[in-house]
């Protein structure tokens, strides 16, 4: 074929490679016969021009083609003739590839259009790209002979659109011929007579109730554009995992066999000594109760009329002197209560078990999106929050006061509550010792940086990286928010479980990430502002998308 045709023998084998990602496309062969014309001819040309231009050459550029035919051009109507030729052949093959129906075609028009054609050739404005401009402003600029590929598909889509929805999927058809006739449609009475609004002064007398009232029509409103996909039966994000089995209670320790039993004796005494203290006041109280908790006891005391309570709050170091206790709090007056309490430390503090705490039937039955259970009230019940309510927290206190306690109390009522599809944890641990253990949690609950060699976030140059990320993946979620027409993750999720939601589409379940940092003030003092930042766009709109920190 090279032998043939020469050096434009090349276009061939750009013809073939066309045509083969067209076939891997699947889209007909049809679509690219307009262009094979043109393609064939620009061969033919190319091969007779190259071999007329090269005659004296010693390898001929045209191949054996080019050369026998130029040469009996040459013999039939002369190199002058031939270049004239060559001139209007060029000129006749863009006013094809303009106009191929030859429609309306006259010299002059001939001569503008082409004049048009090569002006846009000069400038770069060529005609893919005003139908590719033209495209964009839903204009169509292409001829009719000229579809295919992907045009093909998005006159399939048009007629999707216009095509009328079947009666079962009345609520999921998204009519775009229905959206003007709606914008344009104007309110009418049952009967159909045309509502005309007047604007005029208000009426003197407002009607009875036995007066007739024409009910109000609303125009039908347009419906959520739901995705097409199936709607047999909801999607469970837990079977990517499902043979992941809950921790058991039995890791835990036992305290049961160390409850401390009630001191009466001591109860008395502390009793008798805050009457006795308030009363070297002149403070007189009607009534006393007391209420026993694991470590502090209140006791709510009723004053007599006409005591004020800055009185009593200000006799705090004296009675906590006169009860040789560590301390006691004051709180006057207990919201909702007509009392005042008094707290005061047990000399016997009983051990709250995390293994009591999870047993207890209302971490169990806790129907929240984050259930954390932070221990015992004073009143002896179990204490369970929704982390995703608050939506974020800190945890501050001196040394030995019980952060990493509370901490770790967090991290095990997630563990025990919920599964890896439905949580993630990204730990950052400057000490390198704290948040060490959850480590082997690497492949179910931790997410950390593709580049990242340890599951736990140590470095803070690491730490910068990861709430940069996170800022990427909130931004990312609102915008799944966005397409599916949710506020939040819970209203996302579901319609995602109800597959209302297309995965081909972008759509993924999304589970709640929880980021831990431990020695925040370190981190504040050492990175500054670098993680300022991101941490203050995270506190503020991360809420919406389930992401929370601690």
């Amino acid at each position: 074929f090279y032998w043939g045709f020469g050096l434009p023998s090349y276009i061939f084998i750009v013809i073939l490679v066309v045509v083969g990602l067209g076939l891997i496309r699947r889209l007909p062969l049809s679509a690219y016969w307009p262009k094979f014309r043109l393609w064939l001819l620009m061969l033919f040309m190319a091969s007779v021009f190259l071999g007329f231009a090269a005659s004296k050459a010693e390898f001929p550029w045209g191949g054996a083609f080019g050369k026998a035919v130029s040469e009996w051009l040459v013999s039939f109507v002369g190199t002058l003739g031939l270049i004239v030729l060559f001139f209007f052949l060029i000129l006749g093959t863009i006013v094809w590839n303009i106009n191929p129906n030859f429609n309306d075609m006259t010299v002059q028009g001939a001569f503008r259009d082409a004049k048009a054609y090569v002006n846009d050739w000069v400038t770069g404005r060529l005609p893919g790209r005003k139908q590719e401009e033209a495209r964009r402003e839903g204009v169509s600029a292409l001829r009719p002979g000229e579809r295919g590929g992907e045009d093909e598909e998005y006159e399939a889509e048009s007629e999707l659109l216009d095509r009328p929805a079947s009666p079962g999927a009345s609520q999921l058809a998204f009519d775009l011929a229905n959206e003007e006739a709606n914008q344009r449609k104007e309110f009418s009475r049952p009967g159909g007579a045309e509502l005309e609004i007047q604007e005029g002064p208000l009426p003197s007398a407002v009607p009875s109730e036995s007066s007739p009232v024409s009910p109000f029509t609303p125009p039908d409103l347009m419906p959520f554009q739901e995705e097409n996909v199936d709607h047999s039966e909801p999607y469970d994000p837990t079977l990517e995992l499902s043979s992941y089995e809950y921790p058991v209670v039995a890791l835990l320790d036992d305290y049961s066999d160390q409850r401390v039993e009630i001191d009466r004796a001591e109860l008395e005494a502390n009793k008798d000594q805050i009457i006795e203290t308030l009363l070297n006041y002149k403070i007189e109280i009607t009534k006393i109760r007391a209420t026993i908790g694991p470590t502090v006891t209140l006791y709510e005391i009723i004053p007599a009329p006409g005591v004020r309570i800055s009185k009593i709050k200000n006799l705090e170091d004296d009675i906590a002197l006169s009860l040789a206790a560590l301390g006691i709090r004051i709180i006057a007056p207990i919201p909702g209560k007509g009392t005042i309490g008094i707290e005061v430390p047990n000399k016997k503090k009983q051990v709250v078990s995390m293994r009591e705490v999870l047993m207890h039937e209302k971490f169990k039955r806790a129907k929240m999106d984050l259930p954390i259970a932070l221990g015992k009230t004073i009143s002896n019940e179990v204490f369970v929050a929704d982390l995703a309510k608050m939506p974020h927290l800190l945890v501050a206190g001196a040394t030995g006061q019980g952060k990493s306690v509370g901490v770790n109390a967090i991290l095990m009522s997630l563990l025990y509550k919920k599964h890896p599809s439905q949580v993630k944890l990204v730990l950052v641990d400057p000490k390198k010792v704290e948040l060490f253990p959850y480590s082997r949690l690497e492949s179910h609950f931790l997410s950390f940086l593709p580049e990242q060699e340890e599951p736990i976030t140590t470095e803070t140059n690491r730490v910068i990286h990861t709430l940069n990320s996170l800022c990427i993946e909130m931004d990312q979620r609102y915008d799944l928010l966005k397409k599916a027409s949710a506020r939040n993750i819970r209203e996302y999720n579901e319609k995602f479980v109800q597959r209302r939601l297309n995965p081909h589409k972008g759509h993924r379940f999304l589970p709640f990430i929880v980021l831990v940092i431990d020695e925040f003030a370190d981190m504040i003092m050492t990175a500054g502002k670098e993680v300022e930042l991101p941490i203050g766009r995270l506190a503020q709109l991360a809420r919406a998308v389930g992401i929370h920190l601690i």
